[in-house]
């Protein structure tokens, strides 16, 4: 059962990485330099720390709101621009996929500055009425660089 779940998981986090990465990837002028994933059990209404770093850039917290919202805190601690990449995925108790969060738009331009602070706000409203069946969380971060054309 346990191998079932880890190729479930490993499953799962490739379908993300396909679902919300895929313009980045295509593109000719961008490539995903880093990439981290997270998981954790599903909490609406308190913010979850999640502490995960990429290259210096800090996701620090998500906060599920009952609006079937996620505002997810991002700090880059690096000297130079970055551009941050974020997937979201619901989950019921017995591990079906129930919703993925999608960007409407980022509050605020698409790079974080250097030592600032950025907040980004996903939706699921479009997949999902209301957070009773999700029981965990998972998440890709990943950094985007910009590829120079020659």
């Amino acid at each position: 059962m346990k191998v079932k779940s880890t190729l479930l998981s490993r499953f799962t986090m490739a379908c993300m990485l396909l679902l919300f990465l895929p313009t980045v990837v295509l593109a000719a002028s961008y490539e995903v330099s880093s990439v981290k994933t997270y998981s954790a059990p599903m909490k609406a209404g308190q913010p979850l720390d999640v502490g995960l770093e990429v290259k210096g850039v800090k996701l620090e917290s998500i906060f599920f709101d009952q609006n079937q919202e996620a505002l997810l805190i991002l700090w880059n601690k690096t000297p130079t621009k970055v551009r941050p990449e974020i997937g979201v995925a619901l989950f019921d108790n017995k591990g079906r996929l129930l919703a993925t969060g999608y960007r409407t738009k980022r509050v605020g331009a698409q790079m974080i500055r250097p030592g600032k602070q950025k907040n980004y706000r996903l939706k699921f409203d479009k997949f999902i009425e209301d957070y009773t069946k999700v029981a965990k969380f998972q998440l890709v971060f990943s950094l985007i660089n910009k590829v120079s054309k020659e």
